[in-house]
């Protein structure tokens, strides 16, 4: 049955589209349509484990990417486009969690199959979901900085640390390194070091060598945002 909806599902987008033309927000509203009329509980996103929290936190502490709250979003699940979800990232566990409401409304919290996953938007960030690889790198990496040759993504994680308060135990999860990736020519690079950007961009070490002297700072402060400006002063260089 899901499967036929699915087709029907398409087939919505893309008679129309043919048509008349479309943009992105009139997707959106037929797929909202959609998705309202059949119920989500009748699509291919109705699949997964029902999901519980598995520890107990104090003061507001979560494994979650931004907020314990679910966060509207749009997800790309077994190839096909869902948006209006309401979603969390867990951090810890990398998974993602989804609130579908039936059509009679009723709602279930379930823990969505990774492997059904292509992409996701939450708080207007896109992640993408890496298959495994000889490289060892998979899972979800957001996307930062993309231009024509190159794209930087980060994968956010968290780890959980014990605690015992009042003869309970609690967990507290705590925001863990985050991990850097520059695709460049189809092939994944972790950029963890001075060494790992000079040798993706081996032309570039003299410029690469000045700008770690005149953003030092900034490198230490938040080496994202320092990464994404080296990669735009890059692409100014060859745009000369």
């Amino acid at each position: 049955m899901k499967k036929y909806i699915g087709v029907i599902r398409v087939a919505c987008l893309v008679i129309p589209f043919f048509v008349f033309g479309q943009k992105q927000d009139d997707k959106k509203d037929i797929y909202a349509l959609f998705d309202n009329v059949v119920g989500l509980d009748n699509t291919s996103i109705y699949n997964g484990n029902e999901y519980r929290e598995e520890f107990r936190t104090l003061d507001n502490n979560y494994p979650y990417f931004d907020s314990p709250d679910f966060i509207t979003g749009t997800i790309e699940y077994n190839g096909e486009l869902y948006f209006n979800i309401s979603i969390k990232y867990n951090l810890y566990n990398q998974e993602i969690i989804a609130k579908l409401k039936s059509k009679n409304a009723s709602e279930t919290v379930i823990k969505l199959y990774n492997s059904r996953i292509g992409s996701f938007v939450i708080n207007n960030r896109k992640f993408v979901n890496i298959s495994p690889n000889n490289s060892g790198i998979n899972g979800f990496f957001e996307e930062v900085f993309i231009d024509a040759q190159h794209k930087l993504l980060i994968k956010h994680k968290k780890f959980k640390k014990d605690l015992y308060k009042n003869e309970q135990m609690y967990v507290e999860y705590v925001t863990a390194k985050k991990e850097f990736l520059v695709l460049k020519n189809n092939t994944y690079n972790t950029l963890d070091s001075k060494k790992d950007i000079t040798n993706v961009f081996p032309d570039s070490k003299q410029k690469i060598n000045q700008f770690y002297r005149d953003y030092r700072s900034l490198r230490k402060a938040d080496y994202s945002q320092f990464l994404i400006k080296l990669l735009q002063e890059l692409k100014l260089a060859r745009l000369k």
